[in-house]
Formats: C-alpha cells, structure tokens, sequence
C-alpha cells in the first residue's frame, strides 16, 4: 500500500496573530499571497479569495462591520482553511485593513492618557516644543492662568501668557 502524501492546500495554516502582526497584516499577507479559503479566530471568520473578503462572521454584525471588527483583533490563534468559500460580499482586502488600522490608531491615541507639562512661561514652552520637534500641529488655548499648547496626547500649559504673546514669539522664532 503506497501512501500519498497530503495535498499541501489541505494542510491548515496556523498560529498566533501576535506573531503575524494583527489579523489585518494577517489578511494581508495571506492576500498577496493569491489566497482562497476561510481565516478563523475563534468563532470568527473570514472568507477571503485572492485580493477580496467575500464573506464575515462575527456575532451580531453585519457583512462589512464583521470583517472590519475581525481585521481589527491582534491577539489569539488562527487557522486558515485551504477551501471552498462563501460570496456575500466584495470587499478590498487593503482597503478593509486600512480602514481596521485607522480604526485601532483611533482608539489606540483616545485610550492613552493625556501627558501635561507645566512650563513657567510661553518662551519656554516654544523653546521646549522647537526641541522636540517644532511647532506643527500643535494647538493653543487660553487658559485662566496662561495658555494651553496641545498636539495627541500632550498637553502643555503655561503659567503666563496671552494668544498675543504667543503670535509675537512665533513670528520672532520664525
């Protein structure tokens, strides 16, 4: 009796999402790679054929909303199945994972805690903002006591100084 050996599309691809960098990067890779078949986390699924996810599961969502929440997960185990899939969608792999990845940036910068700096006066705060990287996007507010210098999480605040003082400083500094 001669055994076969398996047909290498019916072996599972296997692992941790930890290592493949997220189910979006997961996706992705397995994309590019011409993939046909059926990633599943857990309970989750994603029916994926070459460039395109055709079918999501995901308790209590939808279609597009599943794929996006199943892209968005980036730990646990998966294995993709080498097999037939389900079409009731036709959904851009990239552009899914780019929106998933926005997504978790999103909630990612709103779940980080502000960081303040209190700075004696406005020259110094400008000085310490040239510092770390200039002065673009960084937003002011007044404040009772001086102003606020805010960009992402950091938040910079003055124990003097008026929108006035801040205008003639940067147009010195510029």
């Amino acid at each position: 009796m001669i055994l076969e050996p398996p047909n290498i599309l019916d072996i599972p691809i296997f692992g941790r999402l930890e290592s493949a960098g997220g189910a979006a990067s997961l996706v992705e890779k397995l994309s590019d790679n011409g993939a046909i078949g059926i990633l599943c986390i857990g309970q989750l699924e994603l029916h994926i054929e070459n460039h395109f996810i055709t079918h999501a599961n995901h308790p209590g969502l939808e279609q597009r909303q599943a794929a996006l929440a199943i892209l968005q997960v980036r730990r646990g185990n998966y294995q993709f199945f080498a097999q037939p899939i389900h079409r009731s969608m036709h959904e851009s792999v990239h552009s899914l994972a780019l929106i998933a990845m926005q997504h978790l940036d999103e909630a990612t910068q709103s779940s980080q805690k502000m960081v303040k700096i209190v700075l004696p006066n406005l020259s110094i705060a400008l000085e310490y903002l040239r510092g770390i990287g200039g002065f673009v996007g960084w937003h002011a507010y007044p404040t009772e006591q001086g102003m606020l210098l805010q960009r992402d999480v950091l938040q910079i605040a003055t124990l003097s100084g008026t929108l006035e003082e801040l205008r003639i400083l940067l147009q010195h500094k510029a």
